[in-house]
């Protein structure tokens, strides 16, 4: 959250370089009108809606806080939501019954067989996601002292808002996780040399997990998980096992549905 706010200020800044008692409308639309503009270095295409709603929402945070601190004086000063399809996005919150047992099923069968770690990997975040209900940072942040594998309790040291909470982990999910600690982190296959800290791993191929460890690491040798790739890699999967992208942010929603359910 704290990223995603400070580059909303970056993008006011550039449209609107003025102090917060300065703004006005129409460095308001002049901001909006940048995030339109704006191109994703990831895909060379104008950025989604759901950025663009992000981006607003950290603006609408900072005029709140300059309000309170009486730092702006123009109490009409709005910053409105996009609403490209906000139909699909209401729609695609959560799984439906169906593709969220397809998915779950899917991914225990391949964490609970396949010999490749970072198979086992994708596919036990996704199950883990998907029965803890935890954010994905928050599952990236976990390390293997956090989980207690017999009990089936997992212990959030920083969830939102800094507050501490235990989650509980089904026996399918205890089980995949503990086949996950067993297998360890395997060196990719493919030349990563771009990827700093890569050359940690030297001329060994494994790496054992400690308690310190990350539960999710990614290439570098026990070094965690980066989000942007995780999320890469659970709209993947999802697509597989259900034929549409989901986000992690939809897995915890579904599991707050299945919850009330």
């Amino acid at each position: 959250t704290e990223d995603s706010y400070r580059r909303a200020l970056r993008h006011l800044l550039a449209a609107a370089p003025v102090p917060p008692e300065e703004l006005n409308d129409d460095h308001i639309t002049a901001f909006r009108e940048r995030l339109d503009q704006t191109v994703s270095t990831r895909t060379g295409e104008l950025i989604e809606a759901t950025t663009v709603n992000v981006a607003i929402a950290g603006v609408r945070s900072y005029i709140f806080w300059a309000r309170r601190a009486d730092l702006i004086g123009h109490p009409g000063l709005k910053v409105r939501r996009d609403r490209r399809d906000s139909k699909r996005m209401r729609r695609e919150r959560t799984l439906t019954s169906e593709e969220d047992v397809a998915l779950m099923m899917g991914c225990h069968q391949v964490a609970s067989t396949s010999d490749d770690p970072s198979d086992v990997r994708n596919h036990s975040m996704v199950l883990f996601l998907l029965t803890t209900g935890l954010r994905i940072g928050e599952a990236l942040d976990l390390r293997w002292r956090d989980l207690d594998l017999e009990k089936g309790t997992v212990h959030v040291r920083r969830g939102k808002g800094g507050k501490e909470r235990t989650a509980l982990m089904d026996p399918r999910t205890a089980g995949v996780m503990g086949r996950l600690r067993g297998l360890g982190q395997m060196k990719p296959r493919c030349n990563l040399v771009h990827i700093s800290g890569i050359e940690a791993w030297g001329d060994s191929y494994h790496r054992s997990f400690g308690d310190d460890d990350p539960l999710f690491c990614g290439a570098r040798p026990l070094g965690q998980m980066a989000k942007c790739n995780a999320n890469s890699m659970i709209k993947k999967l999802s697509k597989r096992f259900t034929g549409k992208e989901y986000t992690a942010h939809c897995f915890r929603h579904t599991f707050c549905t299945r919850f009330l359910r």
